[in-house]
C-alpha cells in the first residue's frame, strides 16, 4: 500500500479530488486527531464541498490555538489550586516528631481528604505540580509500611 504525504492530494484528470483511496490532509487529521473531525465537518458544511488544504490548515490552526489557550488557563487554575494545598502543609514541620495536635490534624486532613482521593495514576500526574511540603507528605503516604500506602 502506498502511503501519501498528508499534504499531497490525489490528482485526477479533472484536478485535485478528495479520494477515499488516498490519504489527504483531512484524512490524516481525522485519523490522527479524531477530536478535529467535528471542526472539519463544520468546515465542509460551510463550504458546501471539500474546503481544500489551505482552509483545513486555517481551521487546524484555530483548533490548536483554542487548545493552547485552554491549557494555559487550566494550568493557571491547577497551579493556584495546588498552591492552596501547599499553603496548608507549608507551616507544618513534618520532620519534627514533637509537632502539635493541630499540625497532625492538618496533615491527616490533607492526606486523607485530598491525597487519598486520587487514583495512583492521578497521583503520578499530580507530583510535578506539588510544592516541597505537599510532595513530602505524599511520599510518606506512599512509603512502604504506612497505613495509607495502598492509595
Amino acid at each position: 500500500m502506498v502511503t501519501r504525504h498528508p499534504l499531497s492530494e490525489p490528482q485526477s484528470a479533472a484536478g485535485p479530488r478528495s479520494a477515499p483511496e488516498g490519504r489527504s490532509l483531512a484524512g490524516a487529521l481525522i485519523d490522527g486527531v479524531p477530536e478535529f473531525a467535528p471542526a472539519y465537518l463544520d468546515l465542509v458544511e460551510a463550504c458546501g464541498d471539500d474546503p481544500g488544504q489551505p482552509l483545513v490548515l486555517v481551521e487546524l490552526a484555530d483548533f490548536i490555538a483554542d487548545r493552547l489557550a485552554a491549557v494555559e488557563a487550566e494550568t493557571d487554575v491547577l497551579r493556584r489550586a495546588v498552591a492552596v494545598v501547599e499553603a496548608c502543609v507549608a507551616g507544618v514541620d513534618q520532620s519534627d516528631s514533637a509537632s502539635t495536635p493541630d499540625d497532625e490534624g492538618i496533615l491527616e486532613m490533607v492526606a486523607g481528604a485530598f491525597f487519598d482521593s486520587f487514583s495512583p495514576e492521578d497521583r503520578r500526574r499530580l507530583v510535578p505540580w506539588l510544592g516541597p511540603g505537599s510532595r513530602a507528605l505524599l511520599e510518606t503516604l506512599d512509603a512502604p509500611g504506612t497505613a495509607r500506602s495502598d492509595g
